[in-house]
């Protein structure tokens, strides 16, 4: 049977970005046809595997159309600044489901027998795309956060409202329950009631909120690891790899990877303050990787900052200049960056969040430390940098894991069994 797939994904960059066009790419190296779109300009223009902004532009349209999709853009701002202006219990950002442009399925523009979702947040609107949707075309979503299992959050902490109606959302300045959060999920709830969809999760924590969530009840979840290229992300000695970002062979280094460094959830704060429990260290050098910079002045130790990298060789030794990589995000449903960390052979210290157990298997390929303990992140962190042979061990350990579960070759053939079965159904 022939498998044309097409992908959904916002943008081209960030952990699902990334995860997205890994499983896009494989499948088109197995001869599977395969599109992934993705809203905005296409950074590779040359690439007919990409494809940009599949709705009509705004100039396209009608004078009527204009005014309606401007209407629904400005009433969808004042109602989510309505329930969110005030001082917010929490932070997080609202992503909901009504999005102000109308964006149906195209059968002249989306050729393939299976829609495969992955972050679709501020690109696609449930109603208009799900409503339009061909009975028979079947869904595959891979969950990169919890968004598609609840109202309007990322993550849900230790909220359990998505799994009956939400409401009384903490997220909201003004919390009730017939909130945003039940509103948004009573629109995803009618929008996808007649799709013919599966879920993915990444990791084994994801597929219980998914099996726990009200609005996917009922859909079948399947446990698929997103992909790595091992020929990319491979092992190179730290004292070269040191070298090449102009760090003496024999400092110490902690590294830190996110798409923007001024994300509080991602932990830059922790990490921040992990360098500074362990300034008595000789010539510990911190090594950041992401968007932006913060204010290190009054850490104690030298931090490189080497921005954004999109190049995966540079990625590479990054990853391999490290001793260790701590990973203190407060939320994830399970991390590429440590994936990628494993592959290069370093070893991880991480906050015990979401699917992170997944991958840090504790005193085995790193170290997991209950959220928010700094103090612990630290004291596992110097441990390691201080215990070379048993770091060594850790760094085998989860190579060895990464072989085993998340090889490109091994991502791409459960992804065609899955396509395969649904298609048979």
């Amino acid at each position: 049977m022939d498998i044309y797939v097409d992908h959904f994904n916002t943008m081209l960059t960030g952990g699902a970005a990334i995860a997205a066009r890994r499983i896009h790419n494989g499948l088109r190296e197995v001869g599977i046809q395969s599109k992934l779109w993705h809203a905005g300009a296409s950074l590779d223009s040359l690439d007919d595997g990409l494809g940009s902004e599949p709705w009509a532009a705004s100039k396209s349209l009608s004078k009527g159309e204009r005014f309606g999709q401007l209407y629904r853009k400005v009433a969808g701002r004042l109602q989510k600044e309505y329930y969110r202006i005030g001082r917010r219990k929490r932070s997080g950002g609202i992503i909901r489901a009504n999005y102000f442009r109308h964006t149906p399925y195209l059968p002249s523009v989306f050729r393939g027998n299976i829609v495969h979702l992955h972050w679709i947040g501020k690109f696609i609107d449930y109603k208009t795309f799900f409503g339009t949707l061909p009975q028979a075309t079947p869904v595959i979503w891979t969950l990169h956060d919890m968004h598609p299992l609840t109202g309007i959050c990322s993550h849900a902490e230790d909220c359990t409202g998505f799994t009956a109606t939400c409401g009384k959302c903490p997220l909201l300045a003004r919390p009730g329950s017939t909130d945003l959060s039940f509103q948004d999920l009573a629109v995803k709830k009618r929008a996808i009631e007649n799709v013919r969809m599966r879920l993915v999760a990444p990791s084994h924590w994801m597929a219980e909120q998914a099996r726990k969530s009200s609005l996917m009840h009922g859909v079948p979840v399947d446990v698929i690891r997103n992909p790595i290229d091992l020929s990319q992300f491979r092992p190179m000695a730290p004292s070269e790899a040191k070298r090449c970002l102009g760090i003496d062979p024999n400092f110490p280094c902690v590294l830190y990877v996110s798409h923007s460094v001024k994300s509080k959830a991602k932990g830059i704060d922790e990490y921040l303050g992990v360098l500074s429990r362990l300034r008595d260290i000789p010539n510990l050098t911190g090594i950041v990787v992401g968007r932006g910079r913060v204010d290190v002045s009054k850490v104690g130790v030298p931090v490189r900052f080497l921005g954004y990298i999109r190049d995966t060789e540079q990625q590479r030794i990054a990853y391999s200049a490290a001793d260790v990589f701590v990973m203190p995000s407060h939320a994830e449903t399970i991390s590429q960056t440590i994936v990628e960390a494993f592959a290069c052979n370093t070893p991880t210290v991480a906050f015990n969040v979401g699917g992170i157990p997944d991958l840090v298997h504790d005193d085995e390929t790193g170290f997991l430390v209950p959220f928010c303990n700094v103090d612990e992140l630290a004291a596992k962190t110097r441990w390691l940098i201080e215990s070379p042979g048993k770091r060594d061990a850790f760094a085998r350990n989860g190579a060895r894991l990464v072989r085993q579960e998340f090889s490109n070759k091994r991502s791409v053939q459960d992804y065609l069994e899955l396509y395969e079965k649904v298609l048979a159904d």
